[in-house]
């Protein structure tokens, strides 16, 4: 995609004594051996910091250059995954949709976790029942894969948190079409596709969002420029040495970095 840092881009790179590759998953890179093999000409450590999915691709590269870093993310906060351990599965696509939920089903299935399908406008309980998730999945064959990814809309009292996965604007507009702006409307978006592309107009209007969580580091992507025009505040999951904290009572939002810095935000 033209907003992937390409090989022309990284050889003309100054030399550094430390590169770490981080993302978004790098190993969805078909060309990491490249991108290897030309920062090793201009540093001396190379770190990438992965999911640790794509197996092969980690243990092909690592033959090629022994001395790379790899750290691997496997299950997040510990005291969070003993709490609250998958138990069920939900899909919306074909099972052989792609590699990787071929690979997310056996690896359901090997752990003993339940898998079941949703479909659009669906809507779920949580724990109690006191929260709620709504889902919605444009289905038009126009669309690809991402602009049918499923949006999620999680709400507890009166706070409310839009998860968009990777929908850009085609299917956004396409959302907005049949989902009235009312019901679309979210204290917290969690911005598509990383900040990638700016939002298609009539969609950030009708969320009207106080506050966006981009999962991505902080980068100079066309989306998160354009958040920052709009002075939205903006919050990155990818961040050194903390994590991003969201809690609600039902009334109110914290939005904060724990374990370094902490920002409060309320939505009153």
């Amino acid at each position: 995609p033209e907003d992937e840092i390409s090989l022309d881009v990284i050889r003309k790179l100054p030399e550094m004594a430390f590169t770490n590759i981080t993302g978004g998953e790098p190993f969805i890179r078909q060309d990491m051996p490249e991108i290897a093999r030309e920062l090793y000409k201009k540093s001396d450590r190379i770190v990438i910091s992965t999911n640790g999915y794509f197996t092969d691709r980690i243990i092909a590269l690592c033959k090629e250059f022994p001395k790379v870093g790899i750290r691997i993310s496997i299950e997040g906060l510990q005291a969070t995954n003993d709490a609250a351990p998958v138990e069920e599965l939900l899909i919306c696509f074909g099972e052989d949709a792609t590699d990787s939920m071929i690979k997310a089903l056996e690896y359901a299935r090997g752990q003993g976790i339940s898998v079941a399908r949703f479909a659009d406008g669906d809507v779920f309980a949580m724990g109690d029942g006191a929260v709620s998730l709504t889902f919605w999945k444009n289905g038009s064959a126009d669309l690809d894969i991402n602009n049918q990814s499923a949006q999620t809309m999680v709400e507890y009292g009166e706070r409310s948190i839009l998860f968009t996965a990777d929908m850009e604007r085609a299917g956004q507009a396409a959302l907005t079409a049949r989902i009235p702006a009312e019901r679309l409307r979210a204290d917290i978006l969690k911005y598509p596709h990383h900040g990638k592309k700016t939002l298609y107009a009539p969609f950030r209007e009708a969320v009207n969002p106080r506050i966006a969580i981009v999962t991505n580091q902080k980068v100079d992507w066309e989306g998160v420029t354009a958040m920052a025009a709009l002075n939205l505040p903006t919050y990155f999951t990818n961040r050194d040495g903390a994590y991003l904290h969201l809690v609600t009572d039902g009334k109110h939002w914290i939005c904060e970095y724990a374990g370094r810095e902490s920002v409060g935000e309320n939505t009153r």
